[in-house]
């Protein structure tokens, strides 16, 4: 972001100082993602096909609801993200301590 880019988001909303950009830990697709990684962990691909095939039938097999309580969730991450002054909240993900949002163990 430029400069200019950023003093005008300033002026009009609270930044916390030193955050980062795109903080990984309120990005939907990196919860997505963990979801994917932790059940390749349990079905341990042995080709890249047999991955491709994996992924994507652990993609197919996420249900709705917990993308759109992923989506819908967002609001309550940045206000648990600001209560703990811009620290990662990935440990608070995973052991469900956000309010709203609570991820399936696919």
């Amino acid at each position: 972001m430029s400069y200019f880019t950023i003093e005008n988001i300033s002026e009009k909303c609270l930044i916390l100082p030193n955050w980062l950009a795109n903080p990984p830990d309120l990005s939907p697709i990196e919860v997505l993602w963990g979801i994917l990684k932790r059940y390749s962990k349990v079905h341990k691909p042995h080709t890249k096909r047999d991955l491709i095939f994996r992924i994507m039938k652990a993609w197919d097999m996420i249900p709705l609801a917990t993308i759109n309580k992923l989506v819908l969730s967002f609001e309550n991450r940045i206000n648990h993200m600001i209560l703990k002054n811009g620290a990662g909240i990935q440990d608070d993900l995973r052991n469900h301590r956000i309010k709203g949002f609570t991820d399936s163990k696919t």
